[in-house]
């Protein structure tokens, strides 16, 4: 029985975590939903991971879409990234090494 569950998708995702965690196929199909690859599952089997763990990825993948995301806005301008979310270029350095970001050089961006 499950006494607490933090929610970070949405509820048809959630009900079909639960299903296959109880190896029953009720749970409907959610519409759109990604598809689950290869690729994406874990290293470690999820009944191994503790919360602190589970925590320690959801921070990093938030984490990274949001690096990404301010990235983005600023045209790979990494110091003004940095300083919208109010770190060290250091820091920032850092994070993209570590979230394995790629710099994509935009159309007309000047860079051959």
């Amino acid at each position: 029985m499950i006494k607490r569950a933090v929610v970070l998708q949405t509820e048809a995702l959630l009900q079909q975590e639960i299903a296959l965690r109880s190896e029953k196929r009720w749970a409907p199909k959610p519409d759109g939903a990604p598809a689950a690859s290869p690729a994406a599952a874990p290293l470690v089997p999820e009944e191994q991971l503790g919360l602190k763990d589970i925590a320690r990825r959801a921070a990093m993948a938030a984490e990274k879409a949001v690096i990404k995301e301010v990235l983005e806005k600023v045209r790979w301008n990494r110091a003004e990234a940095a300083r919208l979310l109010k770190i060290s270029y250091k820091a920032m350095l850092y994070k993209i090494g570590r979230s394995v970001l790629t710099i994509v050089p935009s159309a007309g961006s000047g860079r051959k």
